[in-house]
């Protein structure tokens, strides 16, 4: 039996792009790439390394958005614009992040079931990230969002910036994750 974590709905739930970008004093207008860990600067097992890579791929017209310790360190590393947050301890502040995002990049190469899938699906955003683990068991590939085989590079970077050049696609993607979530 597969029993899923739970999630408080009614903080978790998809908000205006718009308004969280407000609340959180982000410039709307970049299309934006959230990534988020407990220690987000230079950690192999939450996969920096491949999403570094990835980032070097994609136009520097998007933002990367980075919550977690360390976050200092994507600065200067890719080409894209970095806004680092540190930290989140309060889940109304972590819900904004999710909604100030377009796409929520898992690059880990060991994962388990990812909380980080299941609030950022929670919040209709969708998921990129590696096959890996628990991701699976999260994430529906081309349903909720985009599953890439572990390590491939060019891939992650593909997946995301088809997500982010489509409105359309991430609509769906966001919408079928936040009815998952439910």
């Amino acid at each position: 039996h597969r029993i899923p974590n739970g999630l408080d709905l009614s903080l978790f739930r998809p908000i205006e792009r718009g308004l969280a970008c407000e609340v959180l004093g982000l410039d709307p207008q970049p299309k934006t790439i959230l990534f988020l860990a407990h220690v987000a600067g230079n950690n192999p097992r939450k996969g920096t390394q491949y999403l570094e890579a990835a980032l070097q791929r994609l136009s520097p017209e998007f933002r990367l958005l980075v919550a977690g310790r360390d976050g200092a360190w994507w600065k200067g590393r890719v080409p894209q614009v970095v806004a680092t947050l540190g930290p989140l301890s309060d889940d109304r502040l972590l819900a904004a992040v999710y909604a100030a995002s377009d796409v929520v990049v898992i690059p880990s190469s060991v994962e388990n079931m990812p909380n980080t899938a299941i609030e950022a699906m929670a919040c209709g955003r969708p998921v990129v990230g590696f096959d890996a683990g628990g991701m699976r068991d999260a994430v529906s590939h081309n349903e909720t969002g985009l599953l890439v085989r572990t390590g491939d590079v060019d891939g992650l970077a593909a997946s995301v910036e088809l997500v982010l050049g489509d409105e359309g696609l991430r609509a769906r993607l966001g919408a079928a994750g936040r009815a998952r979530a439910e």
